[in-house]
């Protein structure tokens, strides 16, 4: 009975604290949802994905990259590392080539010496952002602090990637329907001066036919 009892407290031991850690993970993930949609401006956008990574994760080297319409990639962020400005799918580091084809978080704990995006790294999570099926980003975190990223860590970081590749890509779109309204606004502009224009010109013109007809029919 004692090691019933004793194999029943254990048991409920381990429900408490996974209870206790989804706790944590779900305050975390309202905290960002809340979070990242307040604005539809890409700048802002990425400015507190940086904020919430930071602070949920503090990593030495933070990199988010955004997949263009050509299928290249355009650091948003480059924390601790280094991008070109258009990085070619086949040049991305290992660990982002791998986030790519996986659905959940890549982790490396330890993180091999001279695989992950700078050098001392110890441990290193990646993972791709998802919208409207299709990926948008790519996002690595690499620290070197001991004992690394666990599972709950890449848990976390599954839940902020759903909401991250959402919010960006939603900003993304944004700018660019604006920056369409504005070559549309630009258009109708230049439009209405060219209708004002050949209003005026055909006015000078009756204008100039008036003036000279009257100067003909005037007696010397």
């Amino acid at each position: 009975r004692l090691l019933e009892a004793e194999t029943r407290r254990q048991g409920l031991s381990r429900r408490v604290e996974l209870l206790h850690d989804t706790n944590d993970l779900l305050s975390a993930l309202n905290s960002i949802a809340r979070s990242l949609p307040n604005s539809l401006n890409l700048r802002d956008a990425v400015d507190s994905l940086r904020h919430q990574l930071q602070e949920s994760f503090d990593p030495h080297v933070l990199a988010l990259l955004d997949r263009d319409g050509d299928g290249d990639w355009t650091p948003r962020l480059a924390e601790g590392t280094g991008f070109s400005p258009n990085q070619g799918t086949d040049d991305l580091p290992t660990p982002l080539t791998e986030a790519l084809d996986s659905p959940t978080p890549v982790v490396s704990n330890p993180l091999p010496t001279g695989v992950g995006l700078r050098s001392g790294s110890t441990s290193g999570m990646y993972v791709r952002l998802v919208a409207r099926d299709q990926v948008v980003g790519l996002l690595g975190l690499e620290t070197n602090r001991p004992g690394g990223y666990g599972p709950k860590d890449a848990q976390l970081l599954l839940g902020l990637a759903d909401v991250a590749g959402l919010t960006l890509d939603n900003a993304r779109r944004f700018g660019h329907l604006r920056t369409l309204g504005a070559q549309n606004e630009r258009i109708r502009i230049a439009r209405d001066l060219h209708d004002r224009l050949g209003q005026w010109l055909t006015y000078f013109k009756l204008e100039l036919e008036r003036i000279s007809n009257k100067t003909d029919d005037d007696p010397e």
